[in-house]
């Protein structure tokens, strides 16, 4: 049974975990656009040595809870958050990985598997941040912006 329902998900189903009724499903992330563009504004406002506050950079952006999942490729890491009426703190870091992600210098792989809030799993090519950004933008251009 176990084997059957971890095969399922794994396969795209959706279904509540046999064992405690919860909802589960495997997802597959990827670093798109929106993403790619704050990583870049977050290095811009010195976020390789300092922690930025995600309004900071992702600005009036809608789904900013999308740059969290930077942290399943070790991009960015959270502040730890002490205030207990909030479930985050909001401030994020580069890592050295993400840094050398937005300078164009490392790639990662395409698709982040994760269930239960952890990646189990990278499918797909290996992407650059030019590759996450898309052609109608010029990544020279941008990151000159940065220097």
């Amino acid at each position: 049974m176990e084997t059957q329902f971890i095969q399922e998900i794994m396969d795209g189903q959706e279904k509540n975990c046999p064992c405690c009724g919860r909802f589960a499903k495997v997802y597959k992330r990827r670093v798109h656009k929106t993403v790619a563009l704050a990583l870049l504004r977050l290095h811009k406002l010195g976020g390789a040595s300092d922690y930025i506050h995600v309004k900071d950079f992702m600005g009036d952006v809608t789904g900013t809870g999308d740059i969290a999942k930077a942290a399943y490729w070790d991009l960015i890491v959270p502040m730890q958050n002490n205030d207990e009426t909030k479930r985050t703190s909001g401030f994020w870091l580069l890592t050295g990985k993400g840094v050398s992600f937005v300078k164009g210098e490392l790639g990662i792989r395409e698709y982040a598997i994760v269930y239960d809030g952890r990646v189990i799993d990278f499918k797909g090519k290996t992407v650059y941040i030019n590759d996450c950004i898309g052609a109608e933008f010029n990544y020279a251009e941008l990151m000159e912006r940065l220097q």
